[in-house]
């Protein structure tokens, strides 16, 4: 048995990640950001560890609950080992998680079309230093009719495009074509 359980090491993560949305999303000028936000959550996001399962639970208004059951229909899911889960959170080193995910230690994955567009994110959430980690959690784009969106990474709109009556994207296409527009 671990001396620590991973819902303890989670905890600070949950408070700073809490606190960081909570203030992207205050204030009159971020009223479509806060619209945008709350319209796609909740998003699950389970970490197991061995034998020990928590989820990361993002909800609208800004709210991260830590849970120590996994959600039966998870967003996002990352395991690994107790131990590199643990360093790479307690010592906040992106070099150290992406090591560790390319030599398969950790593995996260996006079940969703949500856990698909929060995978980055929450790699570097879970790996980067708070001084360094860009105060937006979450990229997203969208498709309104015939008009189609793209907010950058501090959540501003950074295009908007208006799409022919027969050009239908799905949210992944979406993505990839501003990727590589």
């Amino acid at each position: 048995m671990n001396a620590q359980d991973l819902s303890s090491i989670l905890e600070p993560l949950r408070a700073q990640a809490e606190s960081r949305i909570k203030q992207e999303l205050s204030g009159s000028f971020n009223l479509g950001k806060r619209f945008l936000y709350d319209s796609i959550m909740p998003l699950h996001v389970n970490i197991t560890a061995d034998s020990q399962q928590c989820c990361l639970e993002f909800l609208p208004g800004g709210s991260v609950q830590l849970k120590r059951v996994s959600a039966p229909n998870p967003d996002v899911s990352v395991k690994g080992e107790f131990e590199i889960l643990r360093n790479v959170v307690v010592q906040r080193s992106s070099r150290m998680f992406e090591d560790a995910e390319r030599d398969g230690r950790i593995s996260v994955a996006g079940h969703t079309w949500k856990g698909q567009q929060a995978m980055q994110k929450v790699r570097e959430l879970l790996g980067s230093n708070p001084q360094r980690t860009p105060s937006t959690l979450f990229f997203m784009c969208a498709q309104y009719g015939r008009h189609a969106i793209a907010l950058n990474s501090n959540a501003r709109l950074s295009r908007m495009v208006e799409l022919s009556p027969l050009f239908l994207l799905s949210p992944t296409d979406l993505l990839c074509y501003w990727r590589h527009s």
